[in-house]
């Protein structure tokens, strides 16, 4: 969130946070950006008023997903809809997040003792939603150990051939760490 200057012009635009005593001095941006990790060149960015929600800001970005990306998302972007539309945007435009505590899936085929692909099942209210969402969407859980602890990440990177485990490693110490591609 960015404050921005006090007038009518903003105020009708962007809207500002209120509460039991009025509205608080300055209207408020919620900018979203997609940027290259690691020299923060920004690709893209989506900016609008603090009632527009962080998933509809992040689906505007989908069409500037670059081809042969790989996209970190903060734990907070868990949404399938927006995470199936990511992956078929382009060509290998792919994702990964740190999976949530209470992530509920089925094993397809387990990799070794820290990789497997999983079936994630999309709910009704998602493929009301997203109508081109399918019943269930194939992803890749994979635990490492940083610093003592243990974490979990979940990904598009499906093809174990192509995307060997110690070669995810050489992002996931990042999850959590640095900043993400899509930033808010």
């Amino acid at each position: 969130m960015y404050r921005t200057q006090d007038n009518i012009e903003n105020r009708t635009a962007f809207g500002s946070e209120t509460n039991h005593h009025g509205e608080s001095s300055y209207p408020q941006i919620r900018m979203y950006c997609l940027m290259e990790l690691y020299s923060h060149l920004m690709i893209n960015s989506e900016f609008d008023g603090r009632q527009i929600g962080e998933m509809t800001q992040a689906q505007r970005l989908i069409p500037s997903a670059p081809d042969n990306s790989l996209t970190l998302f903060d734990r907070g972007y868990y949404s399938l809809g927006l995470l199936y539309d990511w992956q078929n945007s382009g060509q290998d435009t792919h994702w990964m997040l740190p999976a949530r505590k209470d992530l509920q899936f089925d094993v397809i085929r387990q990799l070794n003792e820290y990789d497997a692909i999983v079936a994630l099942t999309t709910s009704p209210q998602a493929r009301k939603k997203f109508a081109h969402l399918p019943a269930q969407i194939e992803a890749r859980l994979t635990t490492y150990t940083a610093h003592g602890k243990t974490y979990r990440v979940l990904s598009s990177l499906t093809e174990p051939l192509r995307y060997p485990y110690d070669e995810l490693l050489t992002f996931t110490p990042s999850v959590g760490k640095l900043n993400w591609v899509l930033e808010k």
